[in-house]
């Protein structure tokens, strides 16, 4: 139960940090010089290059805690600052590349720091840092949440032209001023959880 609830908070946490609503706009203005067949080989390369980041920062973010003498509130207060300037550009619409861009590879800038940015990484080490190999329960289920985000954010943006078409931009726009008003919260709670854990080990 413990790890279920887990993974369902690093499963949103996930989904809101990496915003892929937000991210539509952005994989259509740089594959937008591409053809279907290059597009779809374009957003697995990312999909994987992101991926491979997480899954990374899953199993060595606590030792690069722990290695750089870092402790647990100071990163959830420097998240939570991170979390507030993403989640406040979201709301301005401002987007990471511009129409015309020259992309040959789905790692940079699709995979990083497109879809898994500082934002999305940060959550996860802060997720990982509370869990323990050895419980192996709450690891799988954070291992799964990743994969389980990345193939919601995969589907969303394999059929963008589709969903941005059908929601019409001014829906799409109201939708990504939404979530950047999530991730604004979501950050103001983590500079509040990280001040009081250091104020409690005072």
């Amino acid at each position: 139960m413990i790890a279920y609830s887990a993974g369902l908070d690093v499963f949103v946490t996930l989904l809101v940090t990496i915003n892929p609503i937000a991210v539509l706009a952005t994989y259509l203005s740089l594959t937008s010089h591409l053809g279907k067949g290059q597009k779809e080989v374009v957003l697995r390369q990312g999909i994987l290059f992101a991926l491979v980041v997480l899954l990374v920062s899953v199993f060595l973010g606590n030792l690069i805690l722990k290695g750089l003498g870092l402790e647990r509130y100071a990163l959830q207060v420097a998240g939570g600052l991170l979390f507030f300037k993403f989640g406040w550009d979201a709301m301005q619409s401002r987007v990471l590349a511009e129409e015309g861009d020259d992309v040959t590879t789905g790692a940079v800038p699709l995979g990083f720091p497109v879809i898994a940015g500082p934002g999305s990484i940060t959550a996860v080490i802060l997720f990982s840092s509370v869990s323990s190999p050895a419980l192996n329960g709450l690891y799988i289920a954070l291992v799964f949440s990743v994969f389980f985000c990345l193939g919601v954010t995969y589907l969303l943006l394999k059929h963008a032209e589709a969903i941005t078409s059908r929601l019409g931009k001014n829906a799409t726009v109201a939708m990504v001023k939404i979530t950047g008003l999530l991730i604004i919260t979501l950050g103001i709670q983590l500079v509040m959880s990280g001040i009081a854990e250091w104020l409690h080990g005072l």
